[in-house]
């Protein structure tokens, strides 16, 4: 570069005209350009930009550090060289993940960027498949009725010799139909039981109403699990129901049953944790709502708890006061019940003990509709 024209790259070398090439500042004057790469090397240590033409990120974090982002996990490459990232701080071998993140097409490349497989900060992972089908996926939309809203950031399965149960109790937001409920195993080769109840206005607890329907399921992974109903509920706008669920793990000793719920680090944990790595601080916590009348709990030889006064307690002991506590993870699926009977040809409703069935002969869909 001359000092009348920055723009002037006669005096540089291949290897700086490269770098120009390469360098995600490509525009700039060479000893602004190098300037701007260092300011961003401080930034965002761990991302390497490689590539003549398209740029690629490539992000290896080869400290001991916490992870401080989430994101989404779309493909992978067993291929992806090492050498990809950062010079001095090469991942031990190749392989990599594309990853979307959440910061829009103008970051990255269109959005998405490379993760090594061995990069230091990769915990947590959560996996989903996503189905639909031809009775629902042309639907105007559907409900997913739920209380456990924060990130599952930790989730505990404690086990128990005798039966402990878990309990939601949902309200009909419309007219619907009840066609999945979606539970959260924490242990291998679960045994789920799930039993829905509907709720009268003066029900006391999560069984105090009609048994409509009683569906197994056994899960050889945890995590979040969806189960069909045989006879898919009819409710009314405002009908209360309940979704009540006990899982058995299996183990070669005996069996246990297991009581699943999530918690995350609350504003009292993350301000311990900050005090103890100032050099590191996190700028973010979870908040915990559980209300009273949503979850609720019951131990063998006991009555029903509400599960807000159960995270009281445990909020109570010790370094508890450091988490933030969510409702049980119970959730259930709910569909228009117009958009539903347009979809079949539902033949006349035969009267069974508490209701009224109906079933498509076309596809065996069978709704339940319970009786005044």
């Amino acid at each position: 570069q001359s000092s009348t024209n920055p723009y002037d790259m006669s005096a540089l070398n291949r290897e700086q005209l490269i770098r120009i090439l390469r360098s995600k500042f490509f525009g700039l004057p060479y000893d602004e350009l190098v300037r701007a790469e260092e300011v961003e090397a401080a930034r965002v240590p761990y991302i390497n930009f490689v590539g003549d033409t398209d740029l690629i990120y490539a992000h290896y974090t080869w400290d001991d550090t916490i992870a401080n982002h989430e994101v989404c996990v779309v493909g992978w490459d067993d291929t992806f060289p090492a050498g990809n990232f950062r010079e001095g701080h090469e991942p031990p071998a190749d392989g990599a993940w594309l990853v979307k993140n959440s910061w829009g097409t103008d970051w990255g490349q269109d959005g998405y960027f490379w993760i090594s497989y061995y990069d230091k900060t990769l915990v947590i992972p959560q996996t989903f498949v996503y189905e639909t089908d031809g009775l629902t996926e042309n639907m105007d939309h559907y409900s997913i009725l739920e209380y456990d809203l924060m990130p599952a950031e930790m989730v505990s399965s404690t086990l128990f010799d005798a039966p402990v149960y878990a309990a939601n109790i949902f309200t009909a937001e419309e007219d619907c139909v009840v066609q999945y409920i979606s539970v959260m195993t924490g242990d291998l080769d679960t045994e789920v039981t799930a039993s829905v109840y509907l709720l009268g206005d003066t029900a006391a607890d999560p069984t105090d109403g009609e048994l409509t329907e009683t569906v197994t399921g056994s899960f050889p992974y945890a995590g979040y699990h969806r189960m069909t109903l045989n006879e898919k509920l009819v409710l009314k706008q405002g009908d209360r129901f309940s979704v009540c669920i006990l899982e058995r793990v299996p183990l070669q000793s005996a069996a246990k049953f297991a009581l699943v719920n999530t918690s995350s680090l609350g504003k009292k944990g993350m301000e311990a944790r900050n005090e103890l790595h100032p050099d590191e601080p996190l700028q973010r916590y979870a908040v915990g709502i559980v209300n009273p009348g949503e979850s609720f709990v019951r131990f063998s030889g006991q009555a029903w708890t509400d599960w807000s006064e159960v995270v009281r307690r445990i909020a109570e002991q010790g370094d508890n006061a450091c988490m933030a506590y969510d409702n049980l993870p119970v959730k259930v699926h709910t569909y228009p019940l117009g958009e539903v009977r347009d979809a079949h040809a539902f033949d006349a409703g035969i009267s069974v003990a508490g209701g009224t069935v109906e079933i498509c002969p076309d596809c065996g869909f069978i709704l339940k509709a319970p009786g005044d």
